[in-house]
């Protein structure tokens, strides 16, 4: 089965064989593994400069009023 396949048939999955999958996709802790790779990442764009852009532009729509507070 390839991943497409998968993808398409996870709306014909129950609640329980969900839970399942998501068990088994974290067992042996690859989730967990990108997850801090992914942290890592962000953490050293955000210190590099090269997430200033974001910022500059979330900065910008929030003084056009753009945005709302969090709640």
């Amino acid at each position: 089965m390839t991943v497409t396949e998968i993808i398409e048939n996870l709306p014909k999955l129950t609640l329980q064989e969900k839970f399942a999958l998501s068990d088994a996709l974290d067992a042996d802790g690859a989730i967990a593994a990108d997850n801090d790779a992914w942290d890592r990442q962000i953490h050293e764009d955000m210190k590099s400069g090269r997430l200033d852009f974001l910022f500059a532009e979330a900065d910008a729509a929030h003084a056009r009023g753009e945005t709302e507070e969090w709640p």
